[in-house]
């Protein structure tokens, strides 16, 4: 399944910012992975210097200008070139392997 309008957005204002979510963040990872129109309703979120999004309570965070996007197989592969990035107050990364959200514990 593609994500047209996520990849559309990126390649339309040539920014995207890679936001690593916490542990404790599955609830925005789902909205994420949902069809909800907005994304980020209900998520905190300030504007990068070159204006994408960053979510609050991340790891961390790649702020990026978008160097060419590929379609892969379902999805698209966007190749940035780094322009900021940062550690956010979280340590515990949220990650999903084979089908179930997991920690790094």
């Amino acid at each position: 399944r593609r994500a047209p309008r996520a990849s559309a957005a990126s390649r339309q204002s040539r920014q995207c910012c890679v936001n690593f979510l916490a542990a404790d963040q599955t609830e925005v990872s789902n909205g994420f992975a949902s069809l909800a129109e907005d994304k980020f309703a209900g998520i905190d979120w300030h504007k990068t210097k070159n204006g994408s999004p960053r979510i609050e309570g991340t790891v961390g965070w790649v702020d990026c200008t978008v160097q060419d996007v590929y379609e892969a197989g379902d999805h698209y592969l966007v190749i940035g070139k780094v322009e900021d990035l940062g550690q956010g107050d979280a340590t515990q990364p949220l990650l999903f392997h084979q089908g179930r959200y997991r920690t790094a514990d």
